[in-house]
């Protein structure tokens, strides 16, 4: 059975994402930052479908001292950790020149570094282990910028590149090894 993690998903995609896991066979865990009613309302739907009993935690991606504690936690409950995905976000709507500066970081408090701490921890787990997935959930603003949502649209860009440093980073080539450079030829 695939144990897979699912960051956000007491609601919208994260709540859609750890049902079609469960429904696909996985044993899910799922995180919520503050609404446990939801949260709740998703592990009764994964549990109907017979797959184990889903594991609930609390965790706030701005609070980045937190998130390994709760992830090994969430791994220890799964007996270890084959996928994850990093769904979890958050964003604040106002025109640029607006964008407080708490704002700013709030957003990119938990859609880049909590993001990002995320993936981190479970990669860690997983070269231990025999691999896994990790699925970095951005958006389409990742490349085409919203209006009144410059931190999250720069947060989104962020995670799409952090996605591919660690692919490169930690695919084919193992874990913590850096990709091979084409040499180039020097004009003589």
């Amino acid at each position: 059975m695939t144990r897979t993690i699912v960051t956000g998903g007491d609601s919208g995609v994260g709540r859609a994402t750890a049902i079609a896991l469960a429904r696909e066979g996985h044993d899910v865990a799922i995180t919520y930052r503050s609404d446990a009613d939801g949260a709740s309302q998703t592990a009764a739907e994964v549990e109907e479908l017979g797959v184990g009993p889903p594991r609930v935690h609390q965790l706030d991606l701005a609070e980045p001292h937190r998130i390994p504690l709760v992830l090994n936690d969430m791994i220890s409950d799964l007996g270890g950790l084959d996928a994850v995905v990093n769904n979890a976000g958050t964003m604040h709507q106002a025109p640029a020149l607006e964008h407080t500066l708490e704002d700013w970081q709030q957003v990119i408090d938990v859609d880049l570094t909590g993001c990002f701490l995320v993936a981190q921890q479970a990669a860690q787990h997983m070269a231990e282990s025999d691999g896994g997935h990790i699925i970095n959930v951005t958006s389409v603003h990742e490349h085409i910028p919203l209006p009144n949502a410059i931190a999250y649209s720069a947060a989104k860009a962020g995670m799409g590149l952090v996605s591919k440093v660690m692919a490169l980073e930690l695919g084919d080539r193992g874990y913590g090894s850096t990709p091979s450079r084409p040499e180039r030829s020097r004009p003589r």
